[in-house]
């Protein structure tokens, strides 16, 4: 039940102004003022529409000069001290922005500030100028303060090590599949939600002198890749990213940036984030570089970002045991310095934002579906970094299958084909997965919506078998 493609958030999805090699990047976040109600906040968020409006209109030789996206934070939809902002219910706001993932790797990095993350490209610097101060005429009424991050995009396509960026970033056909909530999958987000984005962002400072001090074959041992032309070190050179397969030889290092956060195979190649990130740089006062990326992506839920990110990049046992973290983050080359997670909403006509408030419709369908989320855990309830992907369900009516099987992506979530509402049915895993002794306990339900979300928990009681990846 994907969202009408007139409904899909915008400023996302690439186009002109986002590919000009001459766009700069603008990260502004903003903080509202907490007396603001919710005709207080819509007010503000029409201006704020208004603003875009017009900055999305201005041209310059006859082209766009601007694309905007907009995402919220946490922190709009539920105040410091849990209780919900701007006459919503509690149940209305982004389920993974109120329970964010398991990302232990970020603890204690610091937060963005702000409840408004405005993501800019902007190939004008007077016309993102014109938009600010449009912006700042709201301050000590709507905003009360403000936080601004740039970027740049590149000519020649690299990012600051050198190496050639997004040479797998996701194909412009598979994006939307990729960037935009489907509430067939998330039936615990609100309604409101469906053909918006999830998005990631964080702050990540690169070392440019000392990778610069290591030895070309180094420096490519820790990418995976070769500086040249981009192409794998365990295929032959020049080899072009669509020709790549499964990863032949350790002659790329197991533990190398793109061994450990792209993996090959059918399943890993389910698991998808799209990627909007741009380089940083500025001098400090003593003459130095502060330099880095600006990394930004999109996705249709954070638990996306945190398979790569948590069960990939930084488990030392993926993609299999002792393989060890990420070469790059391990050598001190990149610093995480700040995060942030918002949700993007689908597109209004409106104003930005305006689905937010509105109620949930009617669901009258007598038929639905079960979504299942996989978890693993140990005997102290902390969770299990094995492959969540492959484990299979089958529904039962009174002991009788109902459909066919279904399985598991590398999230852990897998969708039943159709089963009926509004009687009593079980979910049954059909095997143990891999280093488990037991299969998870029969669990029932009734399903009272078209999607309805279950938790199936395996809980490994004794040191069983190392975690097993398949792909």
């Amino acid at each position: 039940m994907s969202a009408p493609v007139n409904r899909l958030a915008s400023g996302i999805l690439t186009d002109p102004v986002i590919k000009s090699p001459d766009a700069n990047a603008y990260l502004l976040s903003v903080t509202l003022n907490e007396q603001l109600d919710q005709e207080g906040v819509k007010a503000w968020l029409q201006t704020v529409t208004g603003l875009i409006e017009q900055l999305e209109a201005t041209l310059e030789n006859g082209k766009r000069v601007a694309t905007v996206n907009v995402s919220f934070a946490a922190s709009f939809f539920t105040s410091a001290s849990g209780a919900p902002r701007f006459g919503l219910s509690a149940d209305q706001a982004p389920v993974e922005l109120a329970t964010r993932p398991f990302l232990p790797a970020l603890d204690g990095i610091p937060r963005v500030a702000g409840d408004v993350l405005f993501y800019i490209m902007c190939t004008s610097e007077a016309a993102f100028a014109t938009f600010e101060s449009g912006l700042s005429a709201t301050h000590g009424t709507a905003i009360v303060a403000d936080a601004l991050e740039r970027g740049f995009q590149r000519h020649d396509g690299r990012e600051q090590f050198g190496f050639r960026d997004g040479q797998r970033n996701i194909p412009t056909a598979q994006r939307p599949e990729v960037v935009f909530l489907d509430a067939d999958r998330s039936p615990e987000e609100p309604a409101w939600m469906a053909g918006g984005s999830y998005l990631a962002y964080l702050k990540v400072r690169q070392d440019l002198a000392a990778m610069a001090a290591k030895s070309e074959p180094e420096q490519e041992a820790m990418i995976g890749r070769r500086k040249a032309d981009g192409s794998r070190l365990d295929l032959a050179p020049g080899t072009p990213v669509i020709g790549e397969g499964p990863f032949e030889s350790e002659t790329c290092p197991v533990n190398s940036h793109v061994r450990k956060a792209g993996p090959r195979g059918a399943l890993h190649d389910e698991t998808g984030i799209f990627r909007r990130g741009v380089p940083y740089l500025t001098l400090n006062p003593d003459g130095t570089q502060d330099a880095g990326l600006q990394f930004v992506s999109f996705q249709r839920s954070l638990e996306e970002f945190a398979a790569i990110f948590t069960r990939w990049v930084t488990n030392p046992n993926f993609p299999h045991e002792g393989a060890g973290p990420d070469a790059l983050l391990a050598s001190e080359m990149i610093t995480i310095e700040k995060a942030g997670f918002f949700f993007s909403p689908p597109r209004d006509r409106r104003f930005v934002g305006a689905s937010i408030f509105d109620a949930s419709p009617p669901d009258p369908c007598a038929f639905g579906r079960i979504v299942v989320q996989k978890q693993l855990v140990d005997e102290n309830n902390a969770p299990v970094l094995a492959e969540l992907g492959n484990i299979e369900f089958q529904a039962l009516q009174e002991g009788q299958p109902v459909g066919t099987t279904f399985t598991t992506d590398s999230t852990g979530r897998a969708i039943s084909p159709p089963v009926p509402r509004e009687v009593p049915l079980t979910v049954h895993e059909v095997q143990p997965p891999p280093g488990f002794q037991a299969q998870a306990n029969d669990t029932a339900v009734t399903l009272t919506k078209a999607r309805q979300l279950v938790t199936i928990v395996n809980h490994r009681t004794h040191e069983g078998p190392a975690p097993v990846y398949t792909g």
